[in-house]
């Protein structure tokens, strides 16, 4: 008999069983996986409001100016309240801090200050004068009302943080200042600043002098001082360093932590490019300074070239040298306009000295239609992050414009990223935020899109309010922090979490951010995606556990996206999908997926996959274990290959290294669909792997026990052999065993039946495709053959010695999975 590859069906086993179940309407299929929602509602208007002491005191009504946003995650936001206890203008508004799920109240109007002085004002909060740290920590400024010190007395002003769920009284009129004699007359700056330490600076009038004041719990620390009215503002960062506007011998901008005073810029000097000088008619108070100390400034210079074309600019310093990063009447990337007059007084500062502005052109090649853009540069590299005229994310409408300081402004990161609101013409909505790093543009909400069951009707972002001000609705980690109304009458406040994708057109590594969507790098917080309609492979990640949300391999299209997991671990916290274009090759890496991983795709390799509780490996694709010969482990969940599915072992000998073979630890097997056989040589030197009669592997086992069979089987067909697979349940595995076989099995299946006569009518008197005497034909003695064995069947000696007990009632449903579509099974050959 000629080798070659067949399909075969099982061996037929409890037809009545089978029939049984099928009549009573037994079915498998598996769930299908759910994408991951990126935009998470935090608070939701109607919510109780807390009121401390007591539990609550009326419910969220609207969030007016959208919510600050930490690197933890946690929102600061200021909201209007319904059903108070005092109504209208008495407790109805207050700043709340939402943090894991859970809302505390920091302060509410009419609520008590902390030293008992006055009560909290209505007029006492404006939306630009509170922010949050990376602690949790929430500043803000108020007036108050009811203060001892009566009309004229100074106390009716202040700066107050909370700490550990308490509030605590910073700075306020009528303090000691840190002479020891004169008191804090007013507050003012940039009071909205506050760093990860729970400092404040600040400045203000005490006695005869003005000073800045960098504030904390324990007291106040004066900074720099100067004449009456000649400091402004106060700015802040993480170091507790401090820069302010202010005059000695002429205008300056100083930077300082508490000793000498580091001077930025000098009124008069010149600008970096000798165009002009700095601040004859005065200096700008819109400065910002980051952790590295370096002080931004915009300004307008006198004595340049083109007079009012390209007097104004922005710089940045740190006690040398000064880097121009923007001037007007520079070209703006790819040439297309020069920046125009009236731009530099919307713009933030970066902790890596990126600054991020909106600015109106001159000279475009669309005129009126693209004149508009937001742009980010360090003073080396200038970065359009969106045009008016660009088309917006998918397609859906273009931009229009960014520059209204009322609602369209930006924020940027100490990544680069930018979130922005725009107005956009066209498209589904008029109003979008975006997130860009200047490479990827995507869509955090707009104007009509679907969120909860509803429609959004209107958007409010944190914004910047001025340059100093680094507490926005962008966190470091890309997340985006806004207030929603819906067309049905709803308000809440969500969190968006941008979806990773491998953006790369082409094969790369896992570990390089630039990668990513954003070019952000992976994590515990991203739902991720490799899905692009192109062919690829991505290596790594390389660490020993990387985390993502969730996790998807493989794209809608038909080319083949794989990642190669040489030694690294992935966990998905939530469901993994592998689809029919995605390729998972675990050459010694693991992935560790809760609860579930399902594929339609390829899995191979030596390595294995970890499952969370109850959770399973739900294959409609192809699982093939090892690289060339190996061992595949799944852990901690069961195994369930439905009818689509395949099985792919490798054989290059009898030795458990030199066969394939799939272990599921702590999990069952419930199996259906392909078992495919292919010998091999597994030292590479060519030669084969031949099978001889006796031979037994184990090819599967399952800790949790086998149930269901494969549907057929795509085999090597081997000269006067027969492949059995026995499904040794007793021991909780499965084995492939080679027989010698019967002279009238024509079609190698193992028994001698109608097909093999089918087989014999075909050949006879035309070939040797029926020779079961072995004389190189197909003639009436393999007939007589064929007639002797009839009904006959090679039985596994380990068939033979298994005890296969029949299913109790309770289990029929799980051994129907894989045994149901053996019943219309028919042989066939190939």
């Amino acid at each position: 008999m000629n080798d070659s590859v067949r399909k075969l069906g099982n061996r037929k086993r409890t037809i009545w069983l089978f029939v049984l179940l099928t009549l009573l309407g037994w079915s498998f299929h598996t769930s299908p996986a759910h994408g991951i929602d990126a935009h998470d509602i935090l608070v939701r208007g109607g919510d109780a409001a807390p009121d401390p002491p007591g539990p609550t005191n009326g419910t969220f009504s609207s969030f007016p100016y959208g919510a600050h946003l930490n690197n933890a995650g946690q929102i600061l936001f200021w909201s209007e309240l319904a059903g108070t206890n005092g109504g209208f203008q008495v407790d109805d508004k207050g700043l709340y801090l939402e943090s894991g799920g859970t809302v505390s109240q920091v302060v509410r109007i009419g609520q008590t200050a902390p030293d008992g002085n006055g009560n909290f004002h209505l007029n006492g909060f404006p939306d630009n004068i509170w922010s949050l740290n990376n602690a949790g920590q929430a500043l803000f400024y108020a007036n108050l009302i009811n203060t001892t010190g009566g009309p004229g007395v100074f106390d009716k002003e202040g700066l107050f943080r909370t700490s550990g769920g308490s509030l605590i009284q910073l700075a306020r009129e009528g303090q000691l200042a840190p002479d020891g004699f004169s008191t804090i007359r007013g507050i003012s700056g940039n009071f909205g600043v506050l760093n990860d330490s729970g400092q404040t600076a600040f400045t203000s009038f005490a006695g005869t002098y003005a000073a800045s004041f960098r504030a904390t719990e324990l007291g106040l620390t004066e900074m720099a001082r100067t004449g009456f009215f000649s400091i402004w503002p106060s700015v802040l960062n993480n170091n507790g360093e401090v820069a302010f506007l202010y005059a000695a011998s002429a205008m300056q901008i100083g930077r300082t932590s508490g000793g000498a005073i580091t001077q930025i810029v000098l009124q008069g000097q010149p600008a970096p490019d000798g165009n002009g000088t700095y601040g004859a008619s005065g200096f700008n108070p819109n400065i910002a300074i980051n952790d590295s100390g370096q002080v931004a400034f915009s300004q307008t210079l006198t004595g340049t070239a083109l007079g009012t074309n390209d007097d104004e600019g922005i710089f940045r310093g740190s006690g040398g040298a000064i880097t121009q990063v923007f001037r007007e009447g520079q070209n703006s990337p790819g040439g297309n306009g020069q920046y125009a007059f009236g731009i530099f007084d919307r713009w933030v500062l970066s902790n890596t000295g990126q600054v991020l502005f909106t600015a109106s052109l001159n000279g475009t090649s669309g005129g009126t239609s693209d004149d508009l853009g937001l742009f980010r540069g360090d003073g080396i590299t200038t970065t359009q992050i969106a045009r008016e005229g660009q088309p917006a994310p998918n397609g859906d409408g273009t931009f229009v414009n960014f520059s209204n300081p009322a609602a369209n402004t930006a924020a940027i990161n100490t990544h680069g990223q930018v979130a922005f609101v725009a107005s956009l013409s066209g498209g589904t909505g008029s109003e979008g935020i975006f997130l860009s790093d200047g490479i990827d543009t995507i869509q955090v909400a707009r104007r009509n899109q679907p969120l909860a069951g509803s429609t959004i009707n209107s958007l409010d972002f944190a914004r910047y309010h001025t340059p100093g001000n680094t507490s926005s609705g962008l966190n470091d980690l890309a997340q985006v922090a806004f207030a929603a109304g819906l067309a049905d009458g709803r308000q809440m406040l969500v969190r968006y979490t941008p979806e990773l994708h491998w953006r790369t057109p082409g094969s790369g590594n896992w570990n390089n951010s630039v990668n990513w969507t954003l070019g952000i790098a992976p994590a515990a917080l991203y739902p991720t995606a490799i899905d692009m309609d192109l062919t690829l492979t991505v290596s790594g990640p390389t660490a020993i556990n990387t985390n993502v949300r969730s996790f998807t391999l493989g794209g809608t299209g038909a080319n083949t996206n794989t990642l190669l997991l040489d030694s690294g671990d992935l966990t998905a916290a939530e469901a993994s999908t592998i689809t029919a274009a995605g390729e998972l090759v675990l050459s010694n890496g693991h992935v560790f997926s809760a609860p579930t991983l399902t594929s339609a795709g390829i899995i191979s390799g030596n390595g294995g996959i970890v499952l969370g509780i109850a959770g399973a490996v739900a294959s409609s694709g192809t699982v093939s274990p090892g690289l060339s010969a190996g061992v595949f482990t799944i852990s901690g969940g069961d195994y369930i290959q439905d009818p689509s599915g395949n099985l792919e072992i490798e054989i290059g000998g009898t030795n458990p290294p030199q066969h394939d073979r799939l272990n599921i630890v702590g999990g069952a097997a419930s199996l259906a669909g392909t078992l495919s056989i292919s010998l091999i040589d597994p030292a590479g030197g060519g030669n084969i792997f031949s099978p001889s009669a006796g031979d037994t592997f184990e090819i599967l086992s399952a800790t949790g026990g086998v149930t269901g069979s494969f549907g057929e089987m795509q085999i090597p067909l081997l000269s006067d052999l027969v492949w059995d697979v026995i499904y040794d349940t007793p021991n909780n595995r499965v084995l492939l065993e080679v027989l010698a076989a019967l002279e009238a099995d024509f079609d190698l299946d193992g028994d001698v039946d109608g097909d093999d006569l089918v087989i014999w009518q075909a050949s006879y008197g035309v070939g040797n495709g029926a020779d079961a005497d072995n004389d190189g034909d197909s003639d009436g003695a393999d007939f007589l053959i064929w007639q002797q064995q009839n009904g006959s069947t090679v039985l596994s000696p380990l068939v033979a010695n298994t005890n296969l007990a029949v299913p109790e009632p309770a289990t029929i449903a799980l051994f129907a999975l894989g045994v149901l579509g053996s019943v219309a099974l028919v042989r066939r050959q190939a």
